[in-house]
């Protein structure tokens, strides 16, 4: 619907805006033109944790549409370029995908392949799969078998002859590249930074179910050093440009030099440790450079929820798995670093061994009032206000909540709004959210989360998200955004 109050608050302050061109205006500045020129380890990579499940990591369904879903995007989620995949052999299904020692469903791995594959265009960036093998040497070929006989050419399966050292994604176009654990042979120096054969996968929690493929995973964990099978030659190969190690306490004091591509693998909990060290962050940020890195979230995440991403790419991570299957705060800011990108966006400067950013960001925002907001039965509540928060790499955030406005029609008007002065950093962003305002806690109705070097000057509608399925199905708001940077 087309609210009243607004149009009469155009009329009124709009300088000759109407409802229909303000509504036409995107809401942010689009990204820039997209060079993908530069090494691969000079971008940030939208990844797609547990892609395979539709809900949580317990007793969640599983689908191989869900791969689809994720490398295209829907509404409000960016498209992932990085997939997951927990691969396990069983006597009764073959090859199959799930969550290990849990009450998930499972697909076959043919399937997902399938999926993958034709989700992958002639000129698309090129689509990572971090391949978690739980599957024993000797049943290896034939998962590399239906790796290479479903993506064909599109599968990167060795070094590409016309290309020497490091790659690009412009040079990858079209094709899939695995991310394949390595392990080094005795005796060689990268023993010193690589976990033993562990149970290095994010799926750790145990079930008590009689399934007989349950029962039979749990027998293999028992019978192998930590569940994790070695990795054949033939499938080692097919990591060339993504040798993906787990490192032991101490990797990020040594250089890597061979293997060339390796992708340090580390979970959430590893990664805040080191950031614990303020020096810590350089030196992850300068290592970034190097190499690529993948942080996975920690294994009692059970109900699927979302790490925050923004202190592992301020460090210089790559790819940080998000649970796109939960719409939360976490898969919020992933969502805004990649909107209306191809999965790829390049690091900042300072991430790239340029100079950090200095000076100060102004930002005054104001929330005008709701078009077509839910109310009444439809909301349960005809009470509501706005929240808005800054989330800043340094943890200088700031928060600002509106009055709240009650009985409202579907159209409420607040007309408040706040000023902030923040230092100028890297990966700012900014989250509005709408709120019940009831007893007790109170829920969220819709959000919409922007990174705050792409906000647009004037007055803009901002599509509000659903909180439960992420789409631009519950209004928006109308908010007048002055925002600077001085050099104090």
């Amino acid at each position: 619907m087309v609210s009243s109050a607004l149009d009469q608050y155009l009329a009124e302050n709009g300088n000759g805006e109407t409802f229909d061109s303000v509504l036409a205006k995107p809401p942010i500045k689009e990204p820039a033109q997209f060079d993908g020129s530069h090494p691969l380890t000079d971008y940030f990579i939208s990844s797609s944790h547990n892609t395979y499940l539709l809900a949580n990591q317990l007793y969640g369904a599983a689908s191989a549409q869900a791969y689809t879903t994720a490398l295209h995007g829907l509404a409000a989620r960016s498209p992932a370029k990085c997939v997951e995949i927990d691969v396990w052999h069983t006597k009764k299904k073959g090859l199959i995908i799930t969550h290990g020692h849990t009450l998930t469903g499972s697909i076959p791995f043919k399937e997902a392949v399938e999926a993958i594959g034709n989700s992958v265009g002639d000129t698309d960036l090129p689509v990572f799969i971090s391949l978690e093998c739980h599957v024993e040497a000797q049943d290896q070929p034939e998962l590399v078998n239906i790796l290479k006989g479903v993506l064909g050419n599109k599968l990167v399966t060795a070094k590409l002859e016309h290309l020497e050292g490091k790659v690009t994604p412009d040079d990858l176009r079209g094709r899939v590249v695995l991310m394949v654990e390595w392990y080094p042979p005795p005796g060689d120096a990268a023993e010193a930074i690589i976990k033993p054969d562990e149970d290095t996968s994010s799926s750790s929690s145990e079930s008590d179910d009689d399934d007989e493929d349950v029962k039979e995973m749990q027998q293999f964990k028992k019978t192998h050093t930590g569940g994790v099978a070695k990795i054949s030659a033939p499938l080692e190969a097919l990591g060339f440009y993504a040798n993906s190690i787990k490192p032991k306490d101490g990797w990020l004091e040594r250089k890597i030099i061979n293997p060339l591509h390796v992708l340090i693998n580390i979970s959430e909990s590893a990664l805040l440790s080191l950031l614990k060290i303020p020096e810590n962050h350089a030196r992850l940020a300068e290592h970034g450079q190097h190499h690529l890195r993948r942080c996975y979230p920690k294994g009692l995440r059970v109900k699927s929820g979302n790490l925050n991403p923004l202190p592992f790419w301020a460090c210089g991570t790559h790819v940080v798995g998000i649970n796109m299957q939960k719409w939360d705060k976490g898969h919020h800011l992933n969502a805004a670093l990649f909107r209306d990108t191809q999965g790829y966006v390049l690091k900042p400067e300072s991430l790239r061994g340029g100079p950090k950013r200095t000076g100060k960001c102004h930002l005054k925002l104001t929330v005008i009032g709701g078009d077509d907001i839910p109310h009444g039965e439809q909301a349960k509540t005809r009470s509501i206000y706005v929240v808005a928060e800054l989330h800043t790499p340094s943890g200088k955030d700031q928060k600002w909540k509106s009055k709240t406005i009650k009985d409202h029609d579907g159209d409420p008007m607040f007309n408040q709004g706040f000023e902030w002065t923040f230092d100028n950093e890297d990966l700012i962003f900014i989250r509005l959210e709408l709120k019940k305002d009831e007893w007790g806690f109170d829920d969220i109705i819709a959000s919409y989360t922007a990174q705050v070097d792409r906000l647009a000057n004037g007055l803009h509608f901002w599509p509000m998200f659903d909180q439960e399925k992420g789409m631009p199905s519950v209004g928006r708001l109308l908010v007048n955004v002055e925002y600077s940077v001085s050099d104090n």
